[in-house]
């Protein structure tokens, strides 16, 4: 059975096919029974709260608006303005304006035909559930909330990336096109398709079932040229959406973007959060949070992601099948040419760390299509041995690491169901549905070394495993000249001594242990880990910077205080103090040893503020509360938020300047008792 992060239809389809059922009234007795208000969702063609309406669109160029939420109006389909008689809501964007047009615009403008020509773009029109074989993108409108408002809009991240956004005023005049209401100059929005395996099934098409990508932002960004996507997501169904309501709660949203925020703070390459637009007003969703039919109210948010790309590991596999090389090889130059500003950008340096892929290939020169895979598939192994090692460092664990979920240029990628270790927890996973672990914290190495075989599987023409799709011993042989499998197999088999090397790298940043290398560095690290089992791994690194103190390193009654105290603050178990009092031992006579310190960098690899999901999560519950009377209230939510967001975006200050009230108790609970008992759930049910 192949477990996935998707709607759940909580009744069965085979009632609404059956004509001699009485679907009134079994919906009804399924009302009555649970107390249920709304289904979570309905089969095609059906709409209303019970799904108990049937559509009667009848013209080829017209999509009837079904699901729980809809109202079985027929609307126009993208592109067929002029048949159905209504306005075309696309912008077109001008060569030049005129300086007094720049004044009334202050927007955001986009061009797509590059992305397009990558994706290929389909003539199919209507937002109905399709299979698309001929291409990797479809045009489809966002389906804006009734009435809506802006919740949250990052303007330190849009003074990051020098966008013109200079007053109040602009961002109330951004607000409707960051929620769907009308399109940005240039925009003509769509969905990409993508495959990918998901938990060790390949799952064939998946595709964005709830985004909406506005396309390419070009900008200027320290003089030069820069392009970034933006895309909604939440902002209605798509061909890709199955029984999907293409809609998000904002709990989730807001949850992606409490994660995004904080993984940028501390260094971790992410895909970032614009903007969030929420509706307090607009119906609400209705989930099936923990699969067990107890339906539950949430209010709906639209979230506008912002990265260089959103191509992924999936978005290779379905191209490889479907649309064969010389799509790939589209891909591969779009995914070599945004690592390539990111590693100016970046200096090829994360953490200290000098990045292991910057010269794995010069693509400035004209690469053959085996040079070009080869390229791609160096970078991404290198790329992606970083930024596990940095999620593993961290204590940072994905939950759904399907290879639809990996990004192409090693960025973090949907944040649905994250969480962090409390203690050094090896089999601790977030995602309640991944009932063996197989994305649990300790095998993210292995499954990241899974998926870039995979990927090299779609780059060399190899069968995929568990592929049960018609065309899966067949879809390679069409005389291409893919990657040679021999080629694949070495560039793969670098990925975890890249990662391990790094990995260890980055631990001894965190310990503060110098020059230290190899073996010695290995065997001090992995007798911390092993320490860290019984301790909260977080309070445990903290404490460590303080043997940076010259008093601790060299006054051995001090020393033996700071380690009292450290094995009070951080949980250790009372069985295991004596095994952490030789490790900081360790690590105290490699500091005396060692004259260059590395107090500095450290403090940039352990945070004092730590992303406790529990603690977010209650807030969560609080900022998004929905009352028996369906009513939320969203007159403080803007602020209290506001407060989060700068608590999480300073987590090196012991309490963020400026801070007071929440600010100074969120910062105090998230920074200090340990939480060793910690196994905090989410559920893609809830998203």
């Amino acid at each position: 059975m192949i477990k996935q992060c998707t709607f759940t239809v909580i009744i069965l389809l085979w009632v609404w096919a059956n004509s001699g059922e009485n679907v009134s009234h079994r919906t009804s007795t399924l009302d009555s029974q649970n107390s249920i208000p709304c289904y979570t969702a309905c089969v095609p063609g059906r709409f209303g709260c019970l799904c108990e309406g049937t559509c009667r669109c009848r013209r080829e160029y017209q999509d009837c608006e079904d699901g729980p939420y809809g109202t079985g109006a027929c609307i126009c389909q993208y592109g067929k303005w002029d048949i159905c008689g209504v306005e075309n809501p696309i912008v077109p964007l001008k060569l030049s304006y005129t300086d007094d047009e720049q004044l009334k615009l202050k927007t955001l403008m986009f061009e797509n035909s590059a992305i397009f020509n990558i994706l290929r773009l389909s003539k199919v029109t209507s937002r109905k559930p399709t299979q698309i074989r001929d291409a990797l993108a479809t045009n489809v409108l966002p389906q804006p909330f009734k009435k809506s408002k802006l919740l949250y809009f990052d303007l330190h991240l849009a003074h990051r990336l020098e966008l013109d956004i200079d007053s109040i005023e602009t961002i109330k005049n951004l607000e409707k096109g960051l929620a769907g209401v009308n399109l940005f100059p240039g925009s003509q929005p769509f969905s990409a398709s993508y495959g990918g395996h998901q938990f060790a099934e390949y799952s064939g098409q998946l595709g964005d079932g709830r985004v909406v990508n506005l396309g390419q932002l070009h900008f200027n960004l320290h003089g030069e040229l820069a392009t970034f996507e933006v895309a909604l997501k939440g902002a209605g169904r798509t061909p890709f959406s199955r029984a999907g309501d293409g809609r998000s709660t904002l709990k989730s949203s807001l949850r992606e973007l409490m994660g995004s925020v904080y993984l940028r703070a501390i260094g971790i390459p992410t895909v970032e959060v614009l903007a969030i637009t929420e509706s307090c007003e607009d119906t609400l969703l209705y989930r099936d949070t923990w699969y067990n039919s107890t339906i539950e109210k949430y209010i709906p948010g639209i979230v506008a992601r912002i990265g260089p790309t959103f191509l992924r590991f999936g978005t290779v596999q379905i191209a490889a099948k479907r649309l064969g090389l010389s799509t790939v090889i589209s891909i591969a130059k779009e995914a070599l040419r945004v690592t390539q500003k990111l590693d100016e950008d970046n200096n090829n340096h994360y953490w200290g760390i000098t990045n292991p892929e910057s010269d794995v290939c010069d693509v400035s020169n004209d690469l053959s299509n085996t040079e070009m895979l080869s390229c791609l598939l160096k970078k991404v192994s290198a790329r992606l041995a970083v930024l596990i090692a940095s999620w593993m460092s961290s204590g940072f664990v994905h939950g759904i690491m399907n290879t639809d979920n990996m990004s192409l240029v090693g960025l973090t990628l949907d944040l649905n169901v994250f969480g962090w270790i409390s203690n050094w927890n090896e089999t601790y996973t977030p995602n309640f549905i991944d009932t063996e672990g197989r994305y649990a914290f300790g095998r993210q190495p292995e499954i990241a070394l899974w998926n870039l075989q995979r990927l090299a599987d779609a780059l060399s023409g190899s069968r995929y495993t568990a592929d049960s799709e018609y065309d899966a011993s067949s879809w390679m042989d069409n005389g291409e000249e893919w990657l040679p499998t021999s080629v694949a197999s070495s560039i793969v088999e670098n990925f975890l001594p890249t990662y391990r090397k790094t990995f260890y790298d980055m631990m001894k940043n965190r310990l503060g242990l110098g020059q230290i290398q190899g073996s010695d560095l290995e065997s001090i690290v992995d007798k911390f880990l092993q320490v860290a089992k019984f301790a909260d791994y977080h309070i445990l690194s903290r404490r460590i910077l303080e043997l940076q103190d010259i008093e601790y390193v060299s006054d051995d009654s001090s020393f033996q205080a700071w380690s009292e105290k450290t094995i009070s603050d951080s949980g250790l178990d009372v069985h295991h103090q004596r095994k952490f009092e030789e490790v900081a031992d360790s690590i105290r006579r490699v500091t005396i040893n060692h004259t260059s310190r590395t107090s500095s960098l450290q403090r940039k690899s352990v945070p004092n503020i730590m992303f406790r999901s529990a603690v977010i999560d209650k807030v969560l519950s609080q900022l998004t509360h929905v009352d028996d009377n369906n009513k939320c209230d969203s007159s403080k939510r803007k602020e209290y938020l506001e407060d989060i967001i700068q608590v999480l975006s300073h987590p090196y200050d012991v309490i963020p300047v400026g801070a007071g009230g929440i600010v100074e108790d969120l910062s105090t609970v998230i920074s200090s008792l340990p939480y060793k008992s910690e196994n905090f759930l989410s559920s893609c049910g809830a998203q």
